[in-house]
Formats: structure tokens, C-alpha cells, sequence
């Protein structure tokens, strides 16, 4: 057998184990909703037609993406597909909701891989390390504004905060002073600066400021009680540890689906109240299950309601635009109409960003704008490492499923994430490190060298 076929046969045993993780996962993710129509308000309108279409849509959006190039698009498409594509495609099923807005998000992301895939990797424009060095600088003087600032105005940081049921509470009282203007420093502080500072040094491999980092994002959490930015440390950490793997977007899928499929099930044969359900609730439910539900209610609210445009995507110092909703927040709106509950504050992800803003072109639009980073995330990967790119992407990545892409390109922090991936160059590209396949031939090489040796 050659060596050319061997290699093929084993991409092809590859791919036929992560399709079947793919199915265990959405089979997974049917139940788990019907775990939470059991043990919570969640609505059961089964459709098996809508079913099989999804099921059909699953497989298709799944065999368009690139399995066998170890890019971080695939890496990211991946992503995508797993904390959101299926979790839509379930609640489209089981509460039998819209076929025209779920048809054309599906064919939309089919859109953004096809892009991904089919159009080429040449560079824009020459960088110069000199612009990356002073960009980092100012990331480093706009964080360190900000630590200040929070010591200054709040004291001490609040280690109640610790008690994570305690922040929602805390975040209603209003005990956090924060300007307007600090406000955007700490957002771009907390998805960019500090991140993209805390992936390059476990990148090099320089752990104990890697800590400090972390440190000082656990920090800003015990000011503001905002959850995301205390899970964003081991999520980088997890991504940059992962990325150093030569399959690691092959184990990072399969993980995936075998580890939440796991959850499920232990979930679903324990009551209510357990520690496996608590899990269910914080990593299935909070971060896929509603946020997808959530999707198809913006869609049902902006039918019958007046379309954002471009409102709310310029600070309104900068340009601002009237709007219905500068006295009515659409977000609270949606929630006490669909949960009745006015004090929460609903958002979703760019998947409903598109209809909120522009109807049904917006939602061709936000995937391929989408498709257009991550192409630009294959560029900056040929020039700073897989590792890297893997690291400084995840975590706002992750964010989408609950935030915007498109107005978070002017001025909130995917602008300045846009601009490290074009002009960020490292002084010297880091060295892959090599697999252990290739290690362990490297030493079979050496090894009759050292047997010869007096």
C-alpha cells in the first residue's frame, strides 16, 4: 500500500468519524430540548418535515467545509457550526418556527464556506513591524487607563463577585462607576487588548506573564460582574494549548460533540437541581439553546416592527441617527414580550443582526461579511502562526453567538480586531512545533548515530 493511499484511507476514516459525531451531536442537541420542555418553559412543536429538512441542512453545511486544510477558518467554521448551526437547526424543528428565515440563514453560511474556500490567499498590503509595536503600545496604555480608572472610582474589587449568582444583582444595583467614555475602553479592554496580549505570550511560551494577564481580566470581572470576561481565561488558554495539536481542529469537533452529547444524556436521566443539570443549563442551554431560540423571536418581533438600518452602529457623538427605537430598547421590548420578563436584557448573535438591521439581504450580507474575516484570519495565519491566530480569534468568535458583527465594526472592538489582522506583523513568525508523529521519526532517524557513538 502506498503511502500516498494510506494517507488518503486515513483522511477518509477521519472524516467518517467526525460525521458520525456530527449526527451524535444533533440527535444530542433534539433531546436536550426536549429536556428543557420538560424541566422548563420551553415550547414543543415538533414538525418531522422541518426535521428532516434540518437534518438535510446539517449534512450538507457539514461536508462544505474544508476538513483536510489545517487553516484557521476551518478551525472557526467549525466553531460556528457547533455553537450555532445546530442548536438553530433543533429549534426550528422542535418548535416548528419559520422556514423562509431558516432556509436562507442556512444557504447563507453555505454562501460564507463557499467563499471561504474558493477564493484566494494573496496578500493585500505590505506591514511593517514598527505599526504592530506601536499598535501593541497603545493597547497597553489603554488597558492600564482603565485599571486605574476602576481602582480609583470603585476601591476595592468586590470578592462577592466570586459567588457568580451574585451578578446579576450586583449589575442591576448600579454600584459600578463607569464613564461613557471608559465604557468603550473597558469593552475593547476586555475582548481585544487583554486577550490579544494574553494569547501572544502563551504563544511564546511565557507563562508567567501569561498569568498576570489573566489576572488582571479575573480582576476587572470582580468590578463589573460580567461573566464573559472571567470565562475568557480558560477559554484562551484552552484554544491556544489545543491549537499547538496538528489535528486539533479534527479533535476539537469531535470533542465537542462527544462532550456535549455526554452532558446531555447525564442531564437528562438526573433531576433538576443536580450538578450535571447546572452544567446543562450554563454550557448547553445558556450558550446555545436560547440564543438560538432567540433568533427566530427577533426575526417573528422585527416582522411586525420597524427595521433597525443603521441605527445604533455609529456612536451617536460621531453620527447620529433617529430611529424608533431611541425611546423603545428593542431588547428589553423583546424579552418581556416573548418571556415577560422586562428587566432582562435579550440579546442574540449576527445570524439575527442581519434581519434586525436590513431584512432578508441583511441576512445574506452578515456571513459574507463573516467570510470576509475569515479570510483575512488565513492571511494573518501565513504570517504570524496558526497558534496565534487560533488564540486571538476564539474567544471573539465565541462571542458572536450572542453579539453583533456589524456594528461592532465601527468603533466597538471587532474594528480594532479588523486592524490587528491587517496590520499586525510579529517581529519573526513563530516556529510550528512539530507532531509527535514527526518527533518520534526524528528520533528513530537519530537513534543508529547514537548506537555508533564510543
Amino acid at each position: 500500500m502506498s503511502e500516498a493511499y494510506a494517507a488518503k484511507l486515513q483522511k477518509t476514516h477521519t472524516l467518517v468519524w467526525m460525521f458520525l459525531g456530527m449526527l451524535l451531536y444533533k440527535f444530542s442537541m433534539d433531546l436536550g430540548y426536549l429536556y428543557l420542555t420538560r424541566v422548563s418553559d420551553y415550547i414543543l412543536a415538533f414538525n418531522p418535515l422541518k426535521y428532516a429538512a434540518g437534518l438535510l441542512w446539517c449534512i450538507v453545511l457539514f461536508l462544505s467545509i474544508r476538513h483536510t486544510e489545517r487553516k484557521a477558518s476551518t478551525f472557526f467554521l467549525y466553531f460556528i457550526f457547533l455553537f450555532q448551526i445546530v442548536p438553530i437547526t433543533s429549534v426550528y424543528a422542535m418548535k416548528d418556527e419559520s422556514s423562509s428565515y431558516y432556509h436562507l440563514l442556512c444557504l447563507s453560511f453555505l454562501l460564507c464556506e463557499l467563499a471561504v474556500s474558493y477564493t484566494g490567499d494573496r496578500p493585500i498590503f505590505r506591514r511593517t513591524f514598527p505599526v504592530s509595536r506601536a499598535m501593541t503600545l497603545a493597547f497597553t496604555a489603554a488597558a492600564l487607563l482603565l485599571l486605574v480608572y476602576l481602582v480609583l472610582k470603585n476601591g476595592a474589587p468586590k470578592w462577592s463577585l466570586l459567588d457568580t449568582s451574585t451578578v446579576y444583582e450586583y449589575r442591576t444595583s448600579g454600584a459600578l462607576q463607569l464613564s461613557k467614555y471608559m465604557g468603550y475602553i473597558l469593552d475593547w479592554t476586555t475582548k481585544v487588548f487583554l486577550p490579544f496580549a494574553l494569547a501572544k505570550t502563551l504563544t511564546d511560551r511565557r507563562y508567567l506573564p501569561a498569568a498576570a494577564l489573566g489576572a488582571l481580566q479575573v480582576l476587572i470581572y470582580l468590578y463589573t460582574g460580567h461573566k464573559t470576561f472571567l470565562f475568557s481565561v480558560p477559554f484562551i488558554l484552552l484554544g491556544s494549548l489545543w491549537a499547538r495539536r496538528k489535528n486539533c481542529y479534527r479533535e476539537l469537533f469531535l470533542t465537542g460533540c462527544a462532550g456535549f452529547s455526554i452532558l446531555t444524556l447525564l442531564a437528562y436521566f438526573t433531576r433538576p437541581g443536580s450538578p450535571w443539570y447546572y452544567l446543562f443549563s450554563v454550557f448547553v442551554r445558556r450558550v446555545m439553546v436560547l440564543p438560538a431560540q432567540l433568533k427566530f423571536q427577533y426575526f417573528d418581533y422585527f416582522t411586525s416592527h420597524p427595521k433597525l438600518g443603521i441605527y445604533g452602529i455609529f456612536p451617536t457623538w460621531i453620527l447620529k441617527v433617529p430611529s424608533y427605537y431611541e425611546d423603545v430598547g428593542y431588547t428589553y421590548d423583546i424579552a418581556a414580550i416573548y418571556y415577560n420578563k422586562p428587566e432582562m436584557n435579550a440579546n442574540t448573535g449576527f445570524f439575527a443582526e442581519g434581519y434586525m438591521r436590513f431584512g432578508y439581504i441583511g441576512i445574506i450580507l452578515l456571513p459574507l461579511l463573516l467570510a470576509l474575516l475569515l479570510k483575512q484570519m488565513d492571511r494573518f495565519q501565513d504570517r504570524a502562526g496558526y497558534i496565534l491566530t487560533i488564540s486571538i480569534f476564539i474567544y471573539p468568535i465565541q462571542l458572536l453567538s450572542d453579539g453583533h458583527l456589524l456594528d461592532s465594526l465601527v468603533f466597538d472592538h471587532w474594528m480594532f480586531l479588523t486592524a490587528i489582522l491587517l496590520f499586525y506583523q510579529p517581529r519573526r513568525m513563530p516556529p510550528e512545533p512539530p507532531s509527535f508523529h514527526l518527533q518520534r521519526r526524528r528520533l528513530a532517524l537519530r537513534l543508529p548515530a547514537l548506537r555508533l557513538r564510543p
